[in-house]
C-alpha cells in the first residue's frame, strides 16, 4: 500500500459518516499492518502513516502495539507480529513523545470547526445490496472505484460520500448545492451504479432541475432497488435518468456524463492534469480548493502534496502534507479570499504569520516548500493585510 493512499474503502466511509451524521471525532487504530517484522517500524514511518491517517479523516488515534510485555523466559517474540511495536522494550522509545506531541497537536487542530469539501460522490451501497444484501465485506471493499480518489484529491478536491438516507431524508437544495447540517457540496457525481433507490433518484432530479451539478461517471443508473413494485420503479428511474443526461443543460443545473474516468486500465486514457475532460468538467463549475498549476510548473500529476480543509468560524484551516520522498516546492492556491494567512507549526505549536503570497481571482496562492514527508498547517482569519510580500528573491 503507498504511504499516498487516495483509495476509496472503509476509511472514507467512515469518515463521511462522521461528517455528515456531526461525530467531530474519528478513531483510528493506528500503525497495524506497516511491517510483519517486529521492532522494523521507525517512528519515520509512523509519522509518515500518521499523515495519511489525519488526510483520511482519522483525529484520535489508539496505539496497536503497547498491550502487555511478553514472557522473555518464554520465548523473545511472543506477541502479535502485525503491530508496531510501541513500548519501552523499542530502542526509539525515549523519543516516542517527539510523535506523540505531533500527533496531539495535529488532532487537536482537526476536531476544530467542521470538515469542508466541494464534492459529493454517491454513496453505492444500495447498488452493492442488490449484488450481495449478505456479505458486509462486499459492501464497500468490492465496488471498483478505480482512479476516482485519487483524481479528485490530487488535483485539490475533496469528497464525501453520500448515502440514501442523508440525500432522502437530512440533505437540502439550495443555490444550487446540497446542504447536509454546515457542510454544502457543489457537484454530485454518481460513480457508475446500476441500481439507485426511486427516492435517492428523484431527489437528484430536483437537485439538477435547481441549478445543481450531477456528473455521471461509465454509465447512467437503469434499475430501482428491491422487490416491491420493482418492475414500475425501475422504468421510472430509467425515464428520469435518461431524462437528466440529455446535455448539457437540465433544467438550471447541468447533467453530465463521461466514460474512462474510473477504469483506466488503458495507457492512452490517462491525460496530465490540465488535459483530462472529467476534472476540467468540475473545473468549469467549481475551481480547486487546493489548486496547483500544472501546466506552469509542467507537472503531468501530483504524487503526494495534500490536504484537509476545515472550518471553525471565520477560521479556513487547511492541513497540507507533503506525503512522497523528494521535496515540494511548488506554489499553492487556497480557494480563500478577504483573509490573512498564517502557518501553525505542529512539530513545535508554534505559529507565525505568512508574508510571501500573492493575491488571485481563485484566491491565496503561497510558496510551499516542503521536505519530503513534511506537513504543517495553514490558518486565514484576521483582515487582508494593506501589504505583504509578492515575491522573495532570497
Amino acid at each position: 500500500m503507498p504511504w499516498f493512499d487516495t483509495r476509496i474503502g472503509p476509511k472514507k466511509y467512515i469518515a463521511s459518516g462522521a461528517h455528515l451524521y456531526v461525530r467531530n471525532v474519528v478513531a483510528v487504530e493506528a500503525y497495524t499492518y506497516i511491517h510483519w517484522e517486529l521492532y522494523r517500524a521507525t517512528l519515520e514511518e509512523l509519522k509518515i502513516a500518521s499523515d495519511g491517517f489525519f488526510r483520511s479523516g482519522a483525529n484520535r488515534f489508539i496505539n496497536h502495539g503497547y498491550s502487555y510485555s511478553p514472557e522473555r523466559d518464554v520465548t523473545p517474540s511472543r506477541s502479535i507480529p502485525f503491530a508496531a511495536r510501541i513500548t519501552h522494550t523499542n530502542c526509539w522509545w525515549d523519543y516516542y513523545p517527539l510523535l506523540a506531541d505531533y500527533v496531539s497537536r495535529c488532532s487537536y487542530l482537526l476536531r476544530k470547526g467542521h470538515f469542508t469539501a466541494d464534492i459529493a460522490v454517491y454513496s453505492p451501497l444500495a447498488n452493492q445490496w442488490t449484488l450481495d444484501v449478505l456479505n458486509a465485506r462486499k459492501w464497500t471493499r468490492e465496488f471498483d472505484w478505480g482512479e476516482l480518489g485519487k483524481l479528485l484529491i490530487s488535483n485539490g478536491y475533496d469528497f464525501d460520500l453520500l448515502n440514501d438516507h442523508i440525500l432522502q431524508n437530512r440533505a437540502v437544495i439550495s443555490d444550487g448545492k446540497i446542504k447536509v447540517n454546515e457542510l454544502e457540496y457543489s457537484i454530485l457525481i454518481l460513480p457508475g451504479v446500476e441500481s439507485v433507490p426511486l427516492e435517492t433518484i428523484r431527489f437528484i432530479k430536483e437537485y439538477a432541475r435547481a441549478g445543481g451539478v450531477v456528473i455521471a461517471l461509465e454509465r447512467i443508473p437503469n434499475r430501482s432497488t428491491g422487490f416491491l413494485r420493482h418492475e414500475q420503479n425501475d422504468k421510472e428511474v430509467q425515464s428520469i435518468a435518461n431524462e437528466m443526461f440529455r446535455p448539457p443543460r437540465y433544467g438550471e443545473g447541468y447533467t453530465i456524463r463521461i466514460d474512462t474516468v474510473m477504469d483506466r486500465s488503458d495507457v492512452l486514457d490517462r491525460q496530465s492534469s490540465a488535459f483530462d475532460p472529467f476534472l476540467n468538467a468540475i473545473r468549469k463549475h467549481i475551481p480547486p480548493d487546493f489548486g496547483i498549476d500544472f501546466a506552469l510548473h509542467s507537472i503531468c500529476e501530483n504524487d503526494g502534496l495534500t490536504f484537509l480543509h476545515r472550518k471553525d468560524g471565520d477560521i479556513d484551516i487547511y492541513f497540507v502534507s507533503n506525503i512522497q520522498d523528494k521535496p515540494s516546492r511548488i506554489p499553492v492556491t487556497f480557494r480563500v479570499k478577504g483573509k490573512a494567512p498564517w502557518m501553525w507549526n505542529p512539530y513545535t505549536g508554534g505559529v507565525s504569520r505568512i508574508w510571501c503570497y500573492e493575491l488571485k481571482e481563485e484566491g491565496i496562492t503561497i510558496p510551499l516548500c516542503l521536505s519530503p514527508y513534511e506537513s504543517t498547517f495553514i490558518l486565514f482569519f484576521d483582515k487582508q493585510d494593506e501589504g505583504f510580500v509578492h515575491a522573495n528573491p532570497f
